[in-house]
């Protein structure tokens, strides 16, 4: 409890993407270990942009033989840039109640998620800037 620890691809994935084989088996776990990854996955990301300001663009230069995208590597040096000055919020949660349910169909059990409609709208007016006078 309390280390840092380097997880491999394989790790990283099973960390991330695992559910069923874990003691904390509930999809809202899997979210915090989502949150967890990501947030040490930018924080070295910023660490390493430092060091290495055409980060970016050395790593589009890697991927442009194997990857699809319309975008040019200037597209996504600027997209980087942009995100890299901007002022974090951190994740956000929408809070809402999580029930046992059949939703889907296929004779399993599930747990599904309802969102609280006041909590969707206020994220939402967080992510837009709004204040509630401009939402009415």
């Amino acid at each position: 409890k309390g280390a840092t620890l380097v997880l491999n691809d394989e790790q990283a994935w099973h960390y991330i993407h695992d559910r069923m084989d874990m003691a904390d088996d509930t999809n809202v776990n899997r979210m915090k270990r989502q949150r967890q990854y990501l947030n040490g996955f930018l924080d070295k990301l910023k660490k390493e942009m430092e060091s290495n300001p055409n980060l970016v663009n050395d790593i589009f230069d890697q991927l442009e033989d194997s990857a699809d995208t319309d975008m040019t590597g200037r597209d996504i040096s600027r997209l980087v840039n942009d995100m890299y000055k901007t002022e974090s919020q951190g994740i956000l949660t929408i809070e809402g109640e999580t029930k046992e349910g059949t939703i889907l169909g296929d004779g399993e059990v599930h747990e599904e998620f309802y969102p609280d409609q006041e909590s969707v709208i206020q994220v939402m007016c967080q992510l837009m800037n709004l204040t509630k006078d401009e939402e009415e």
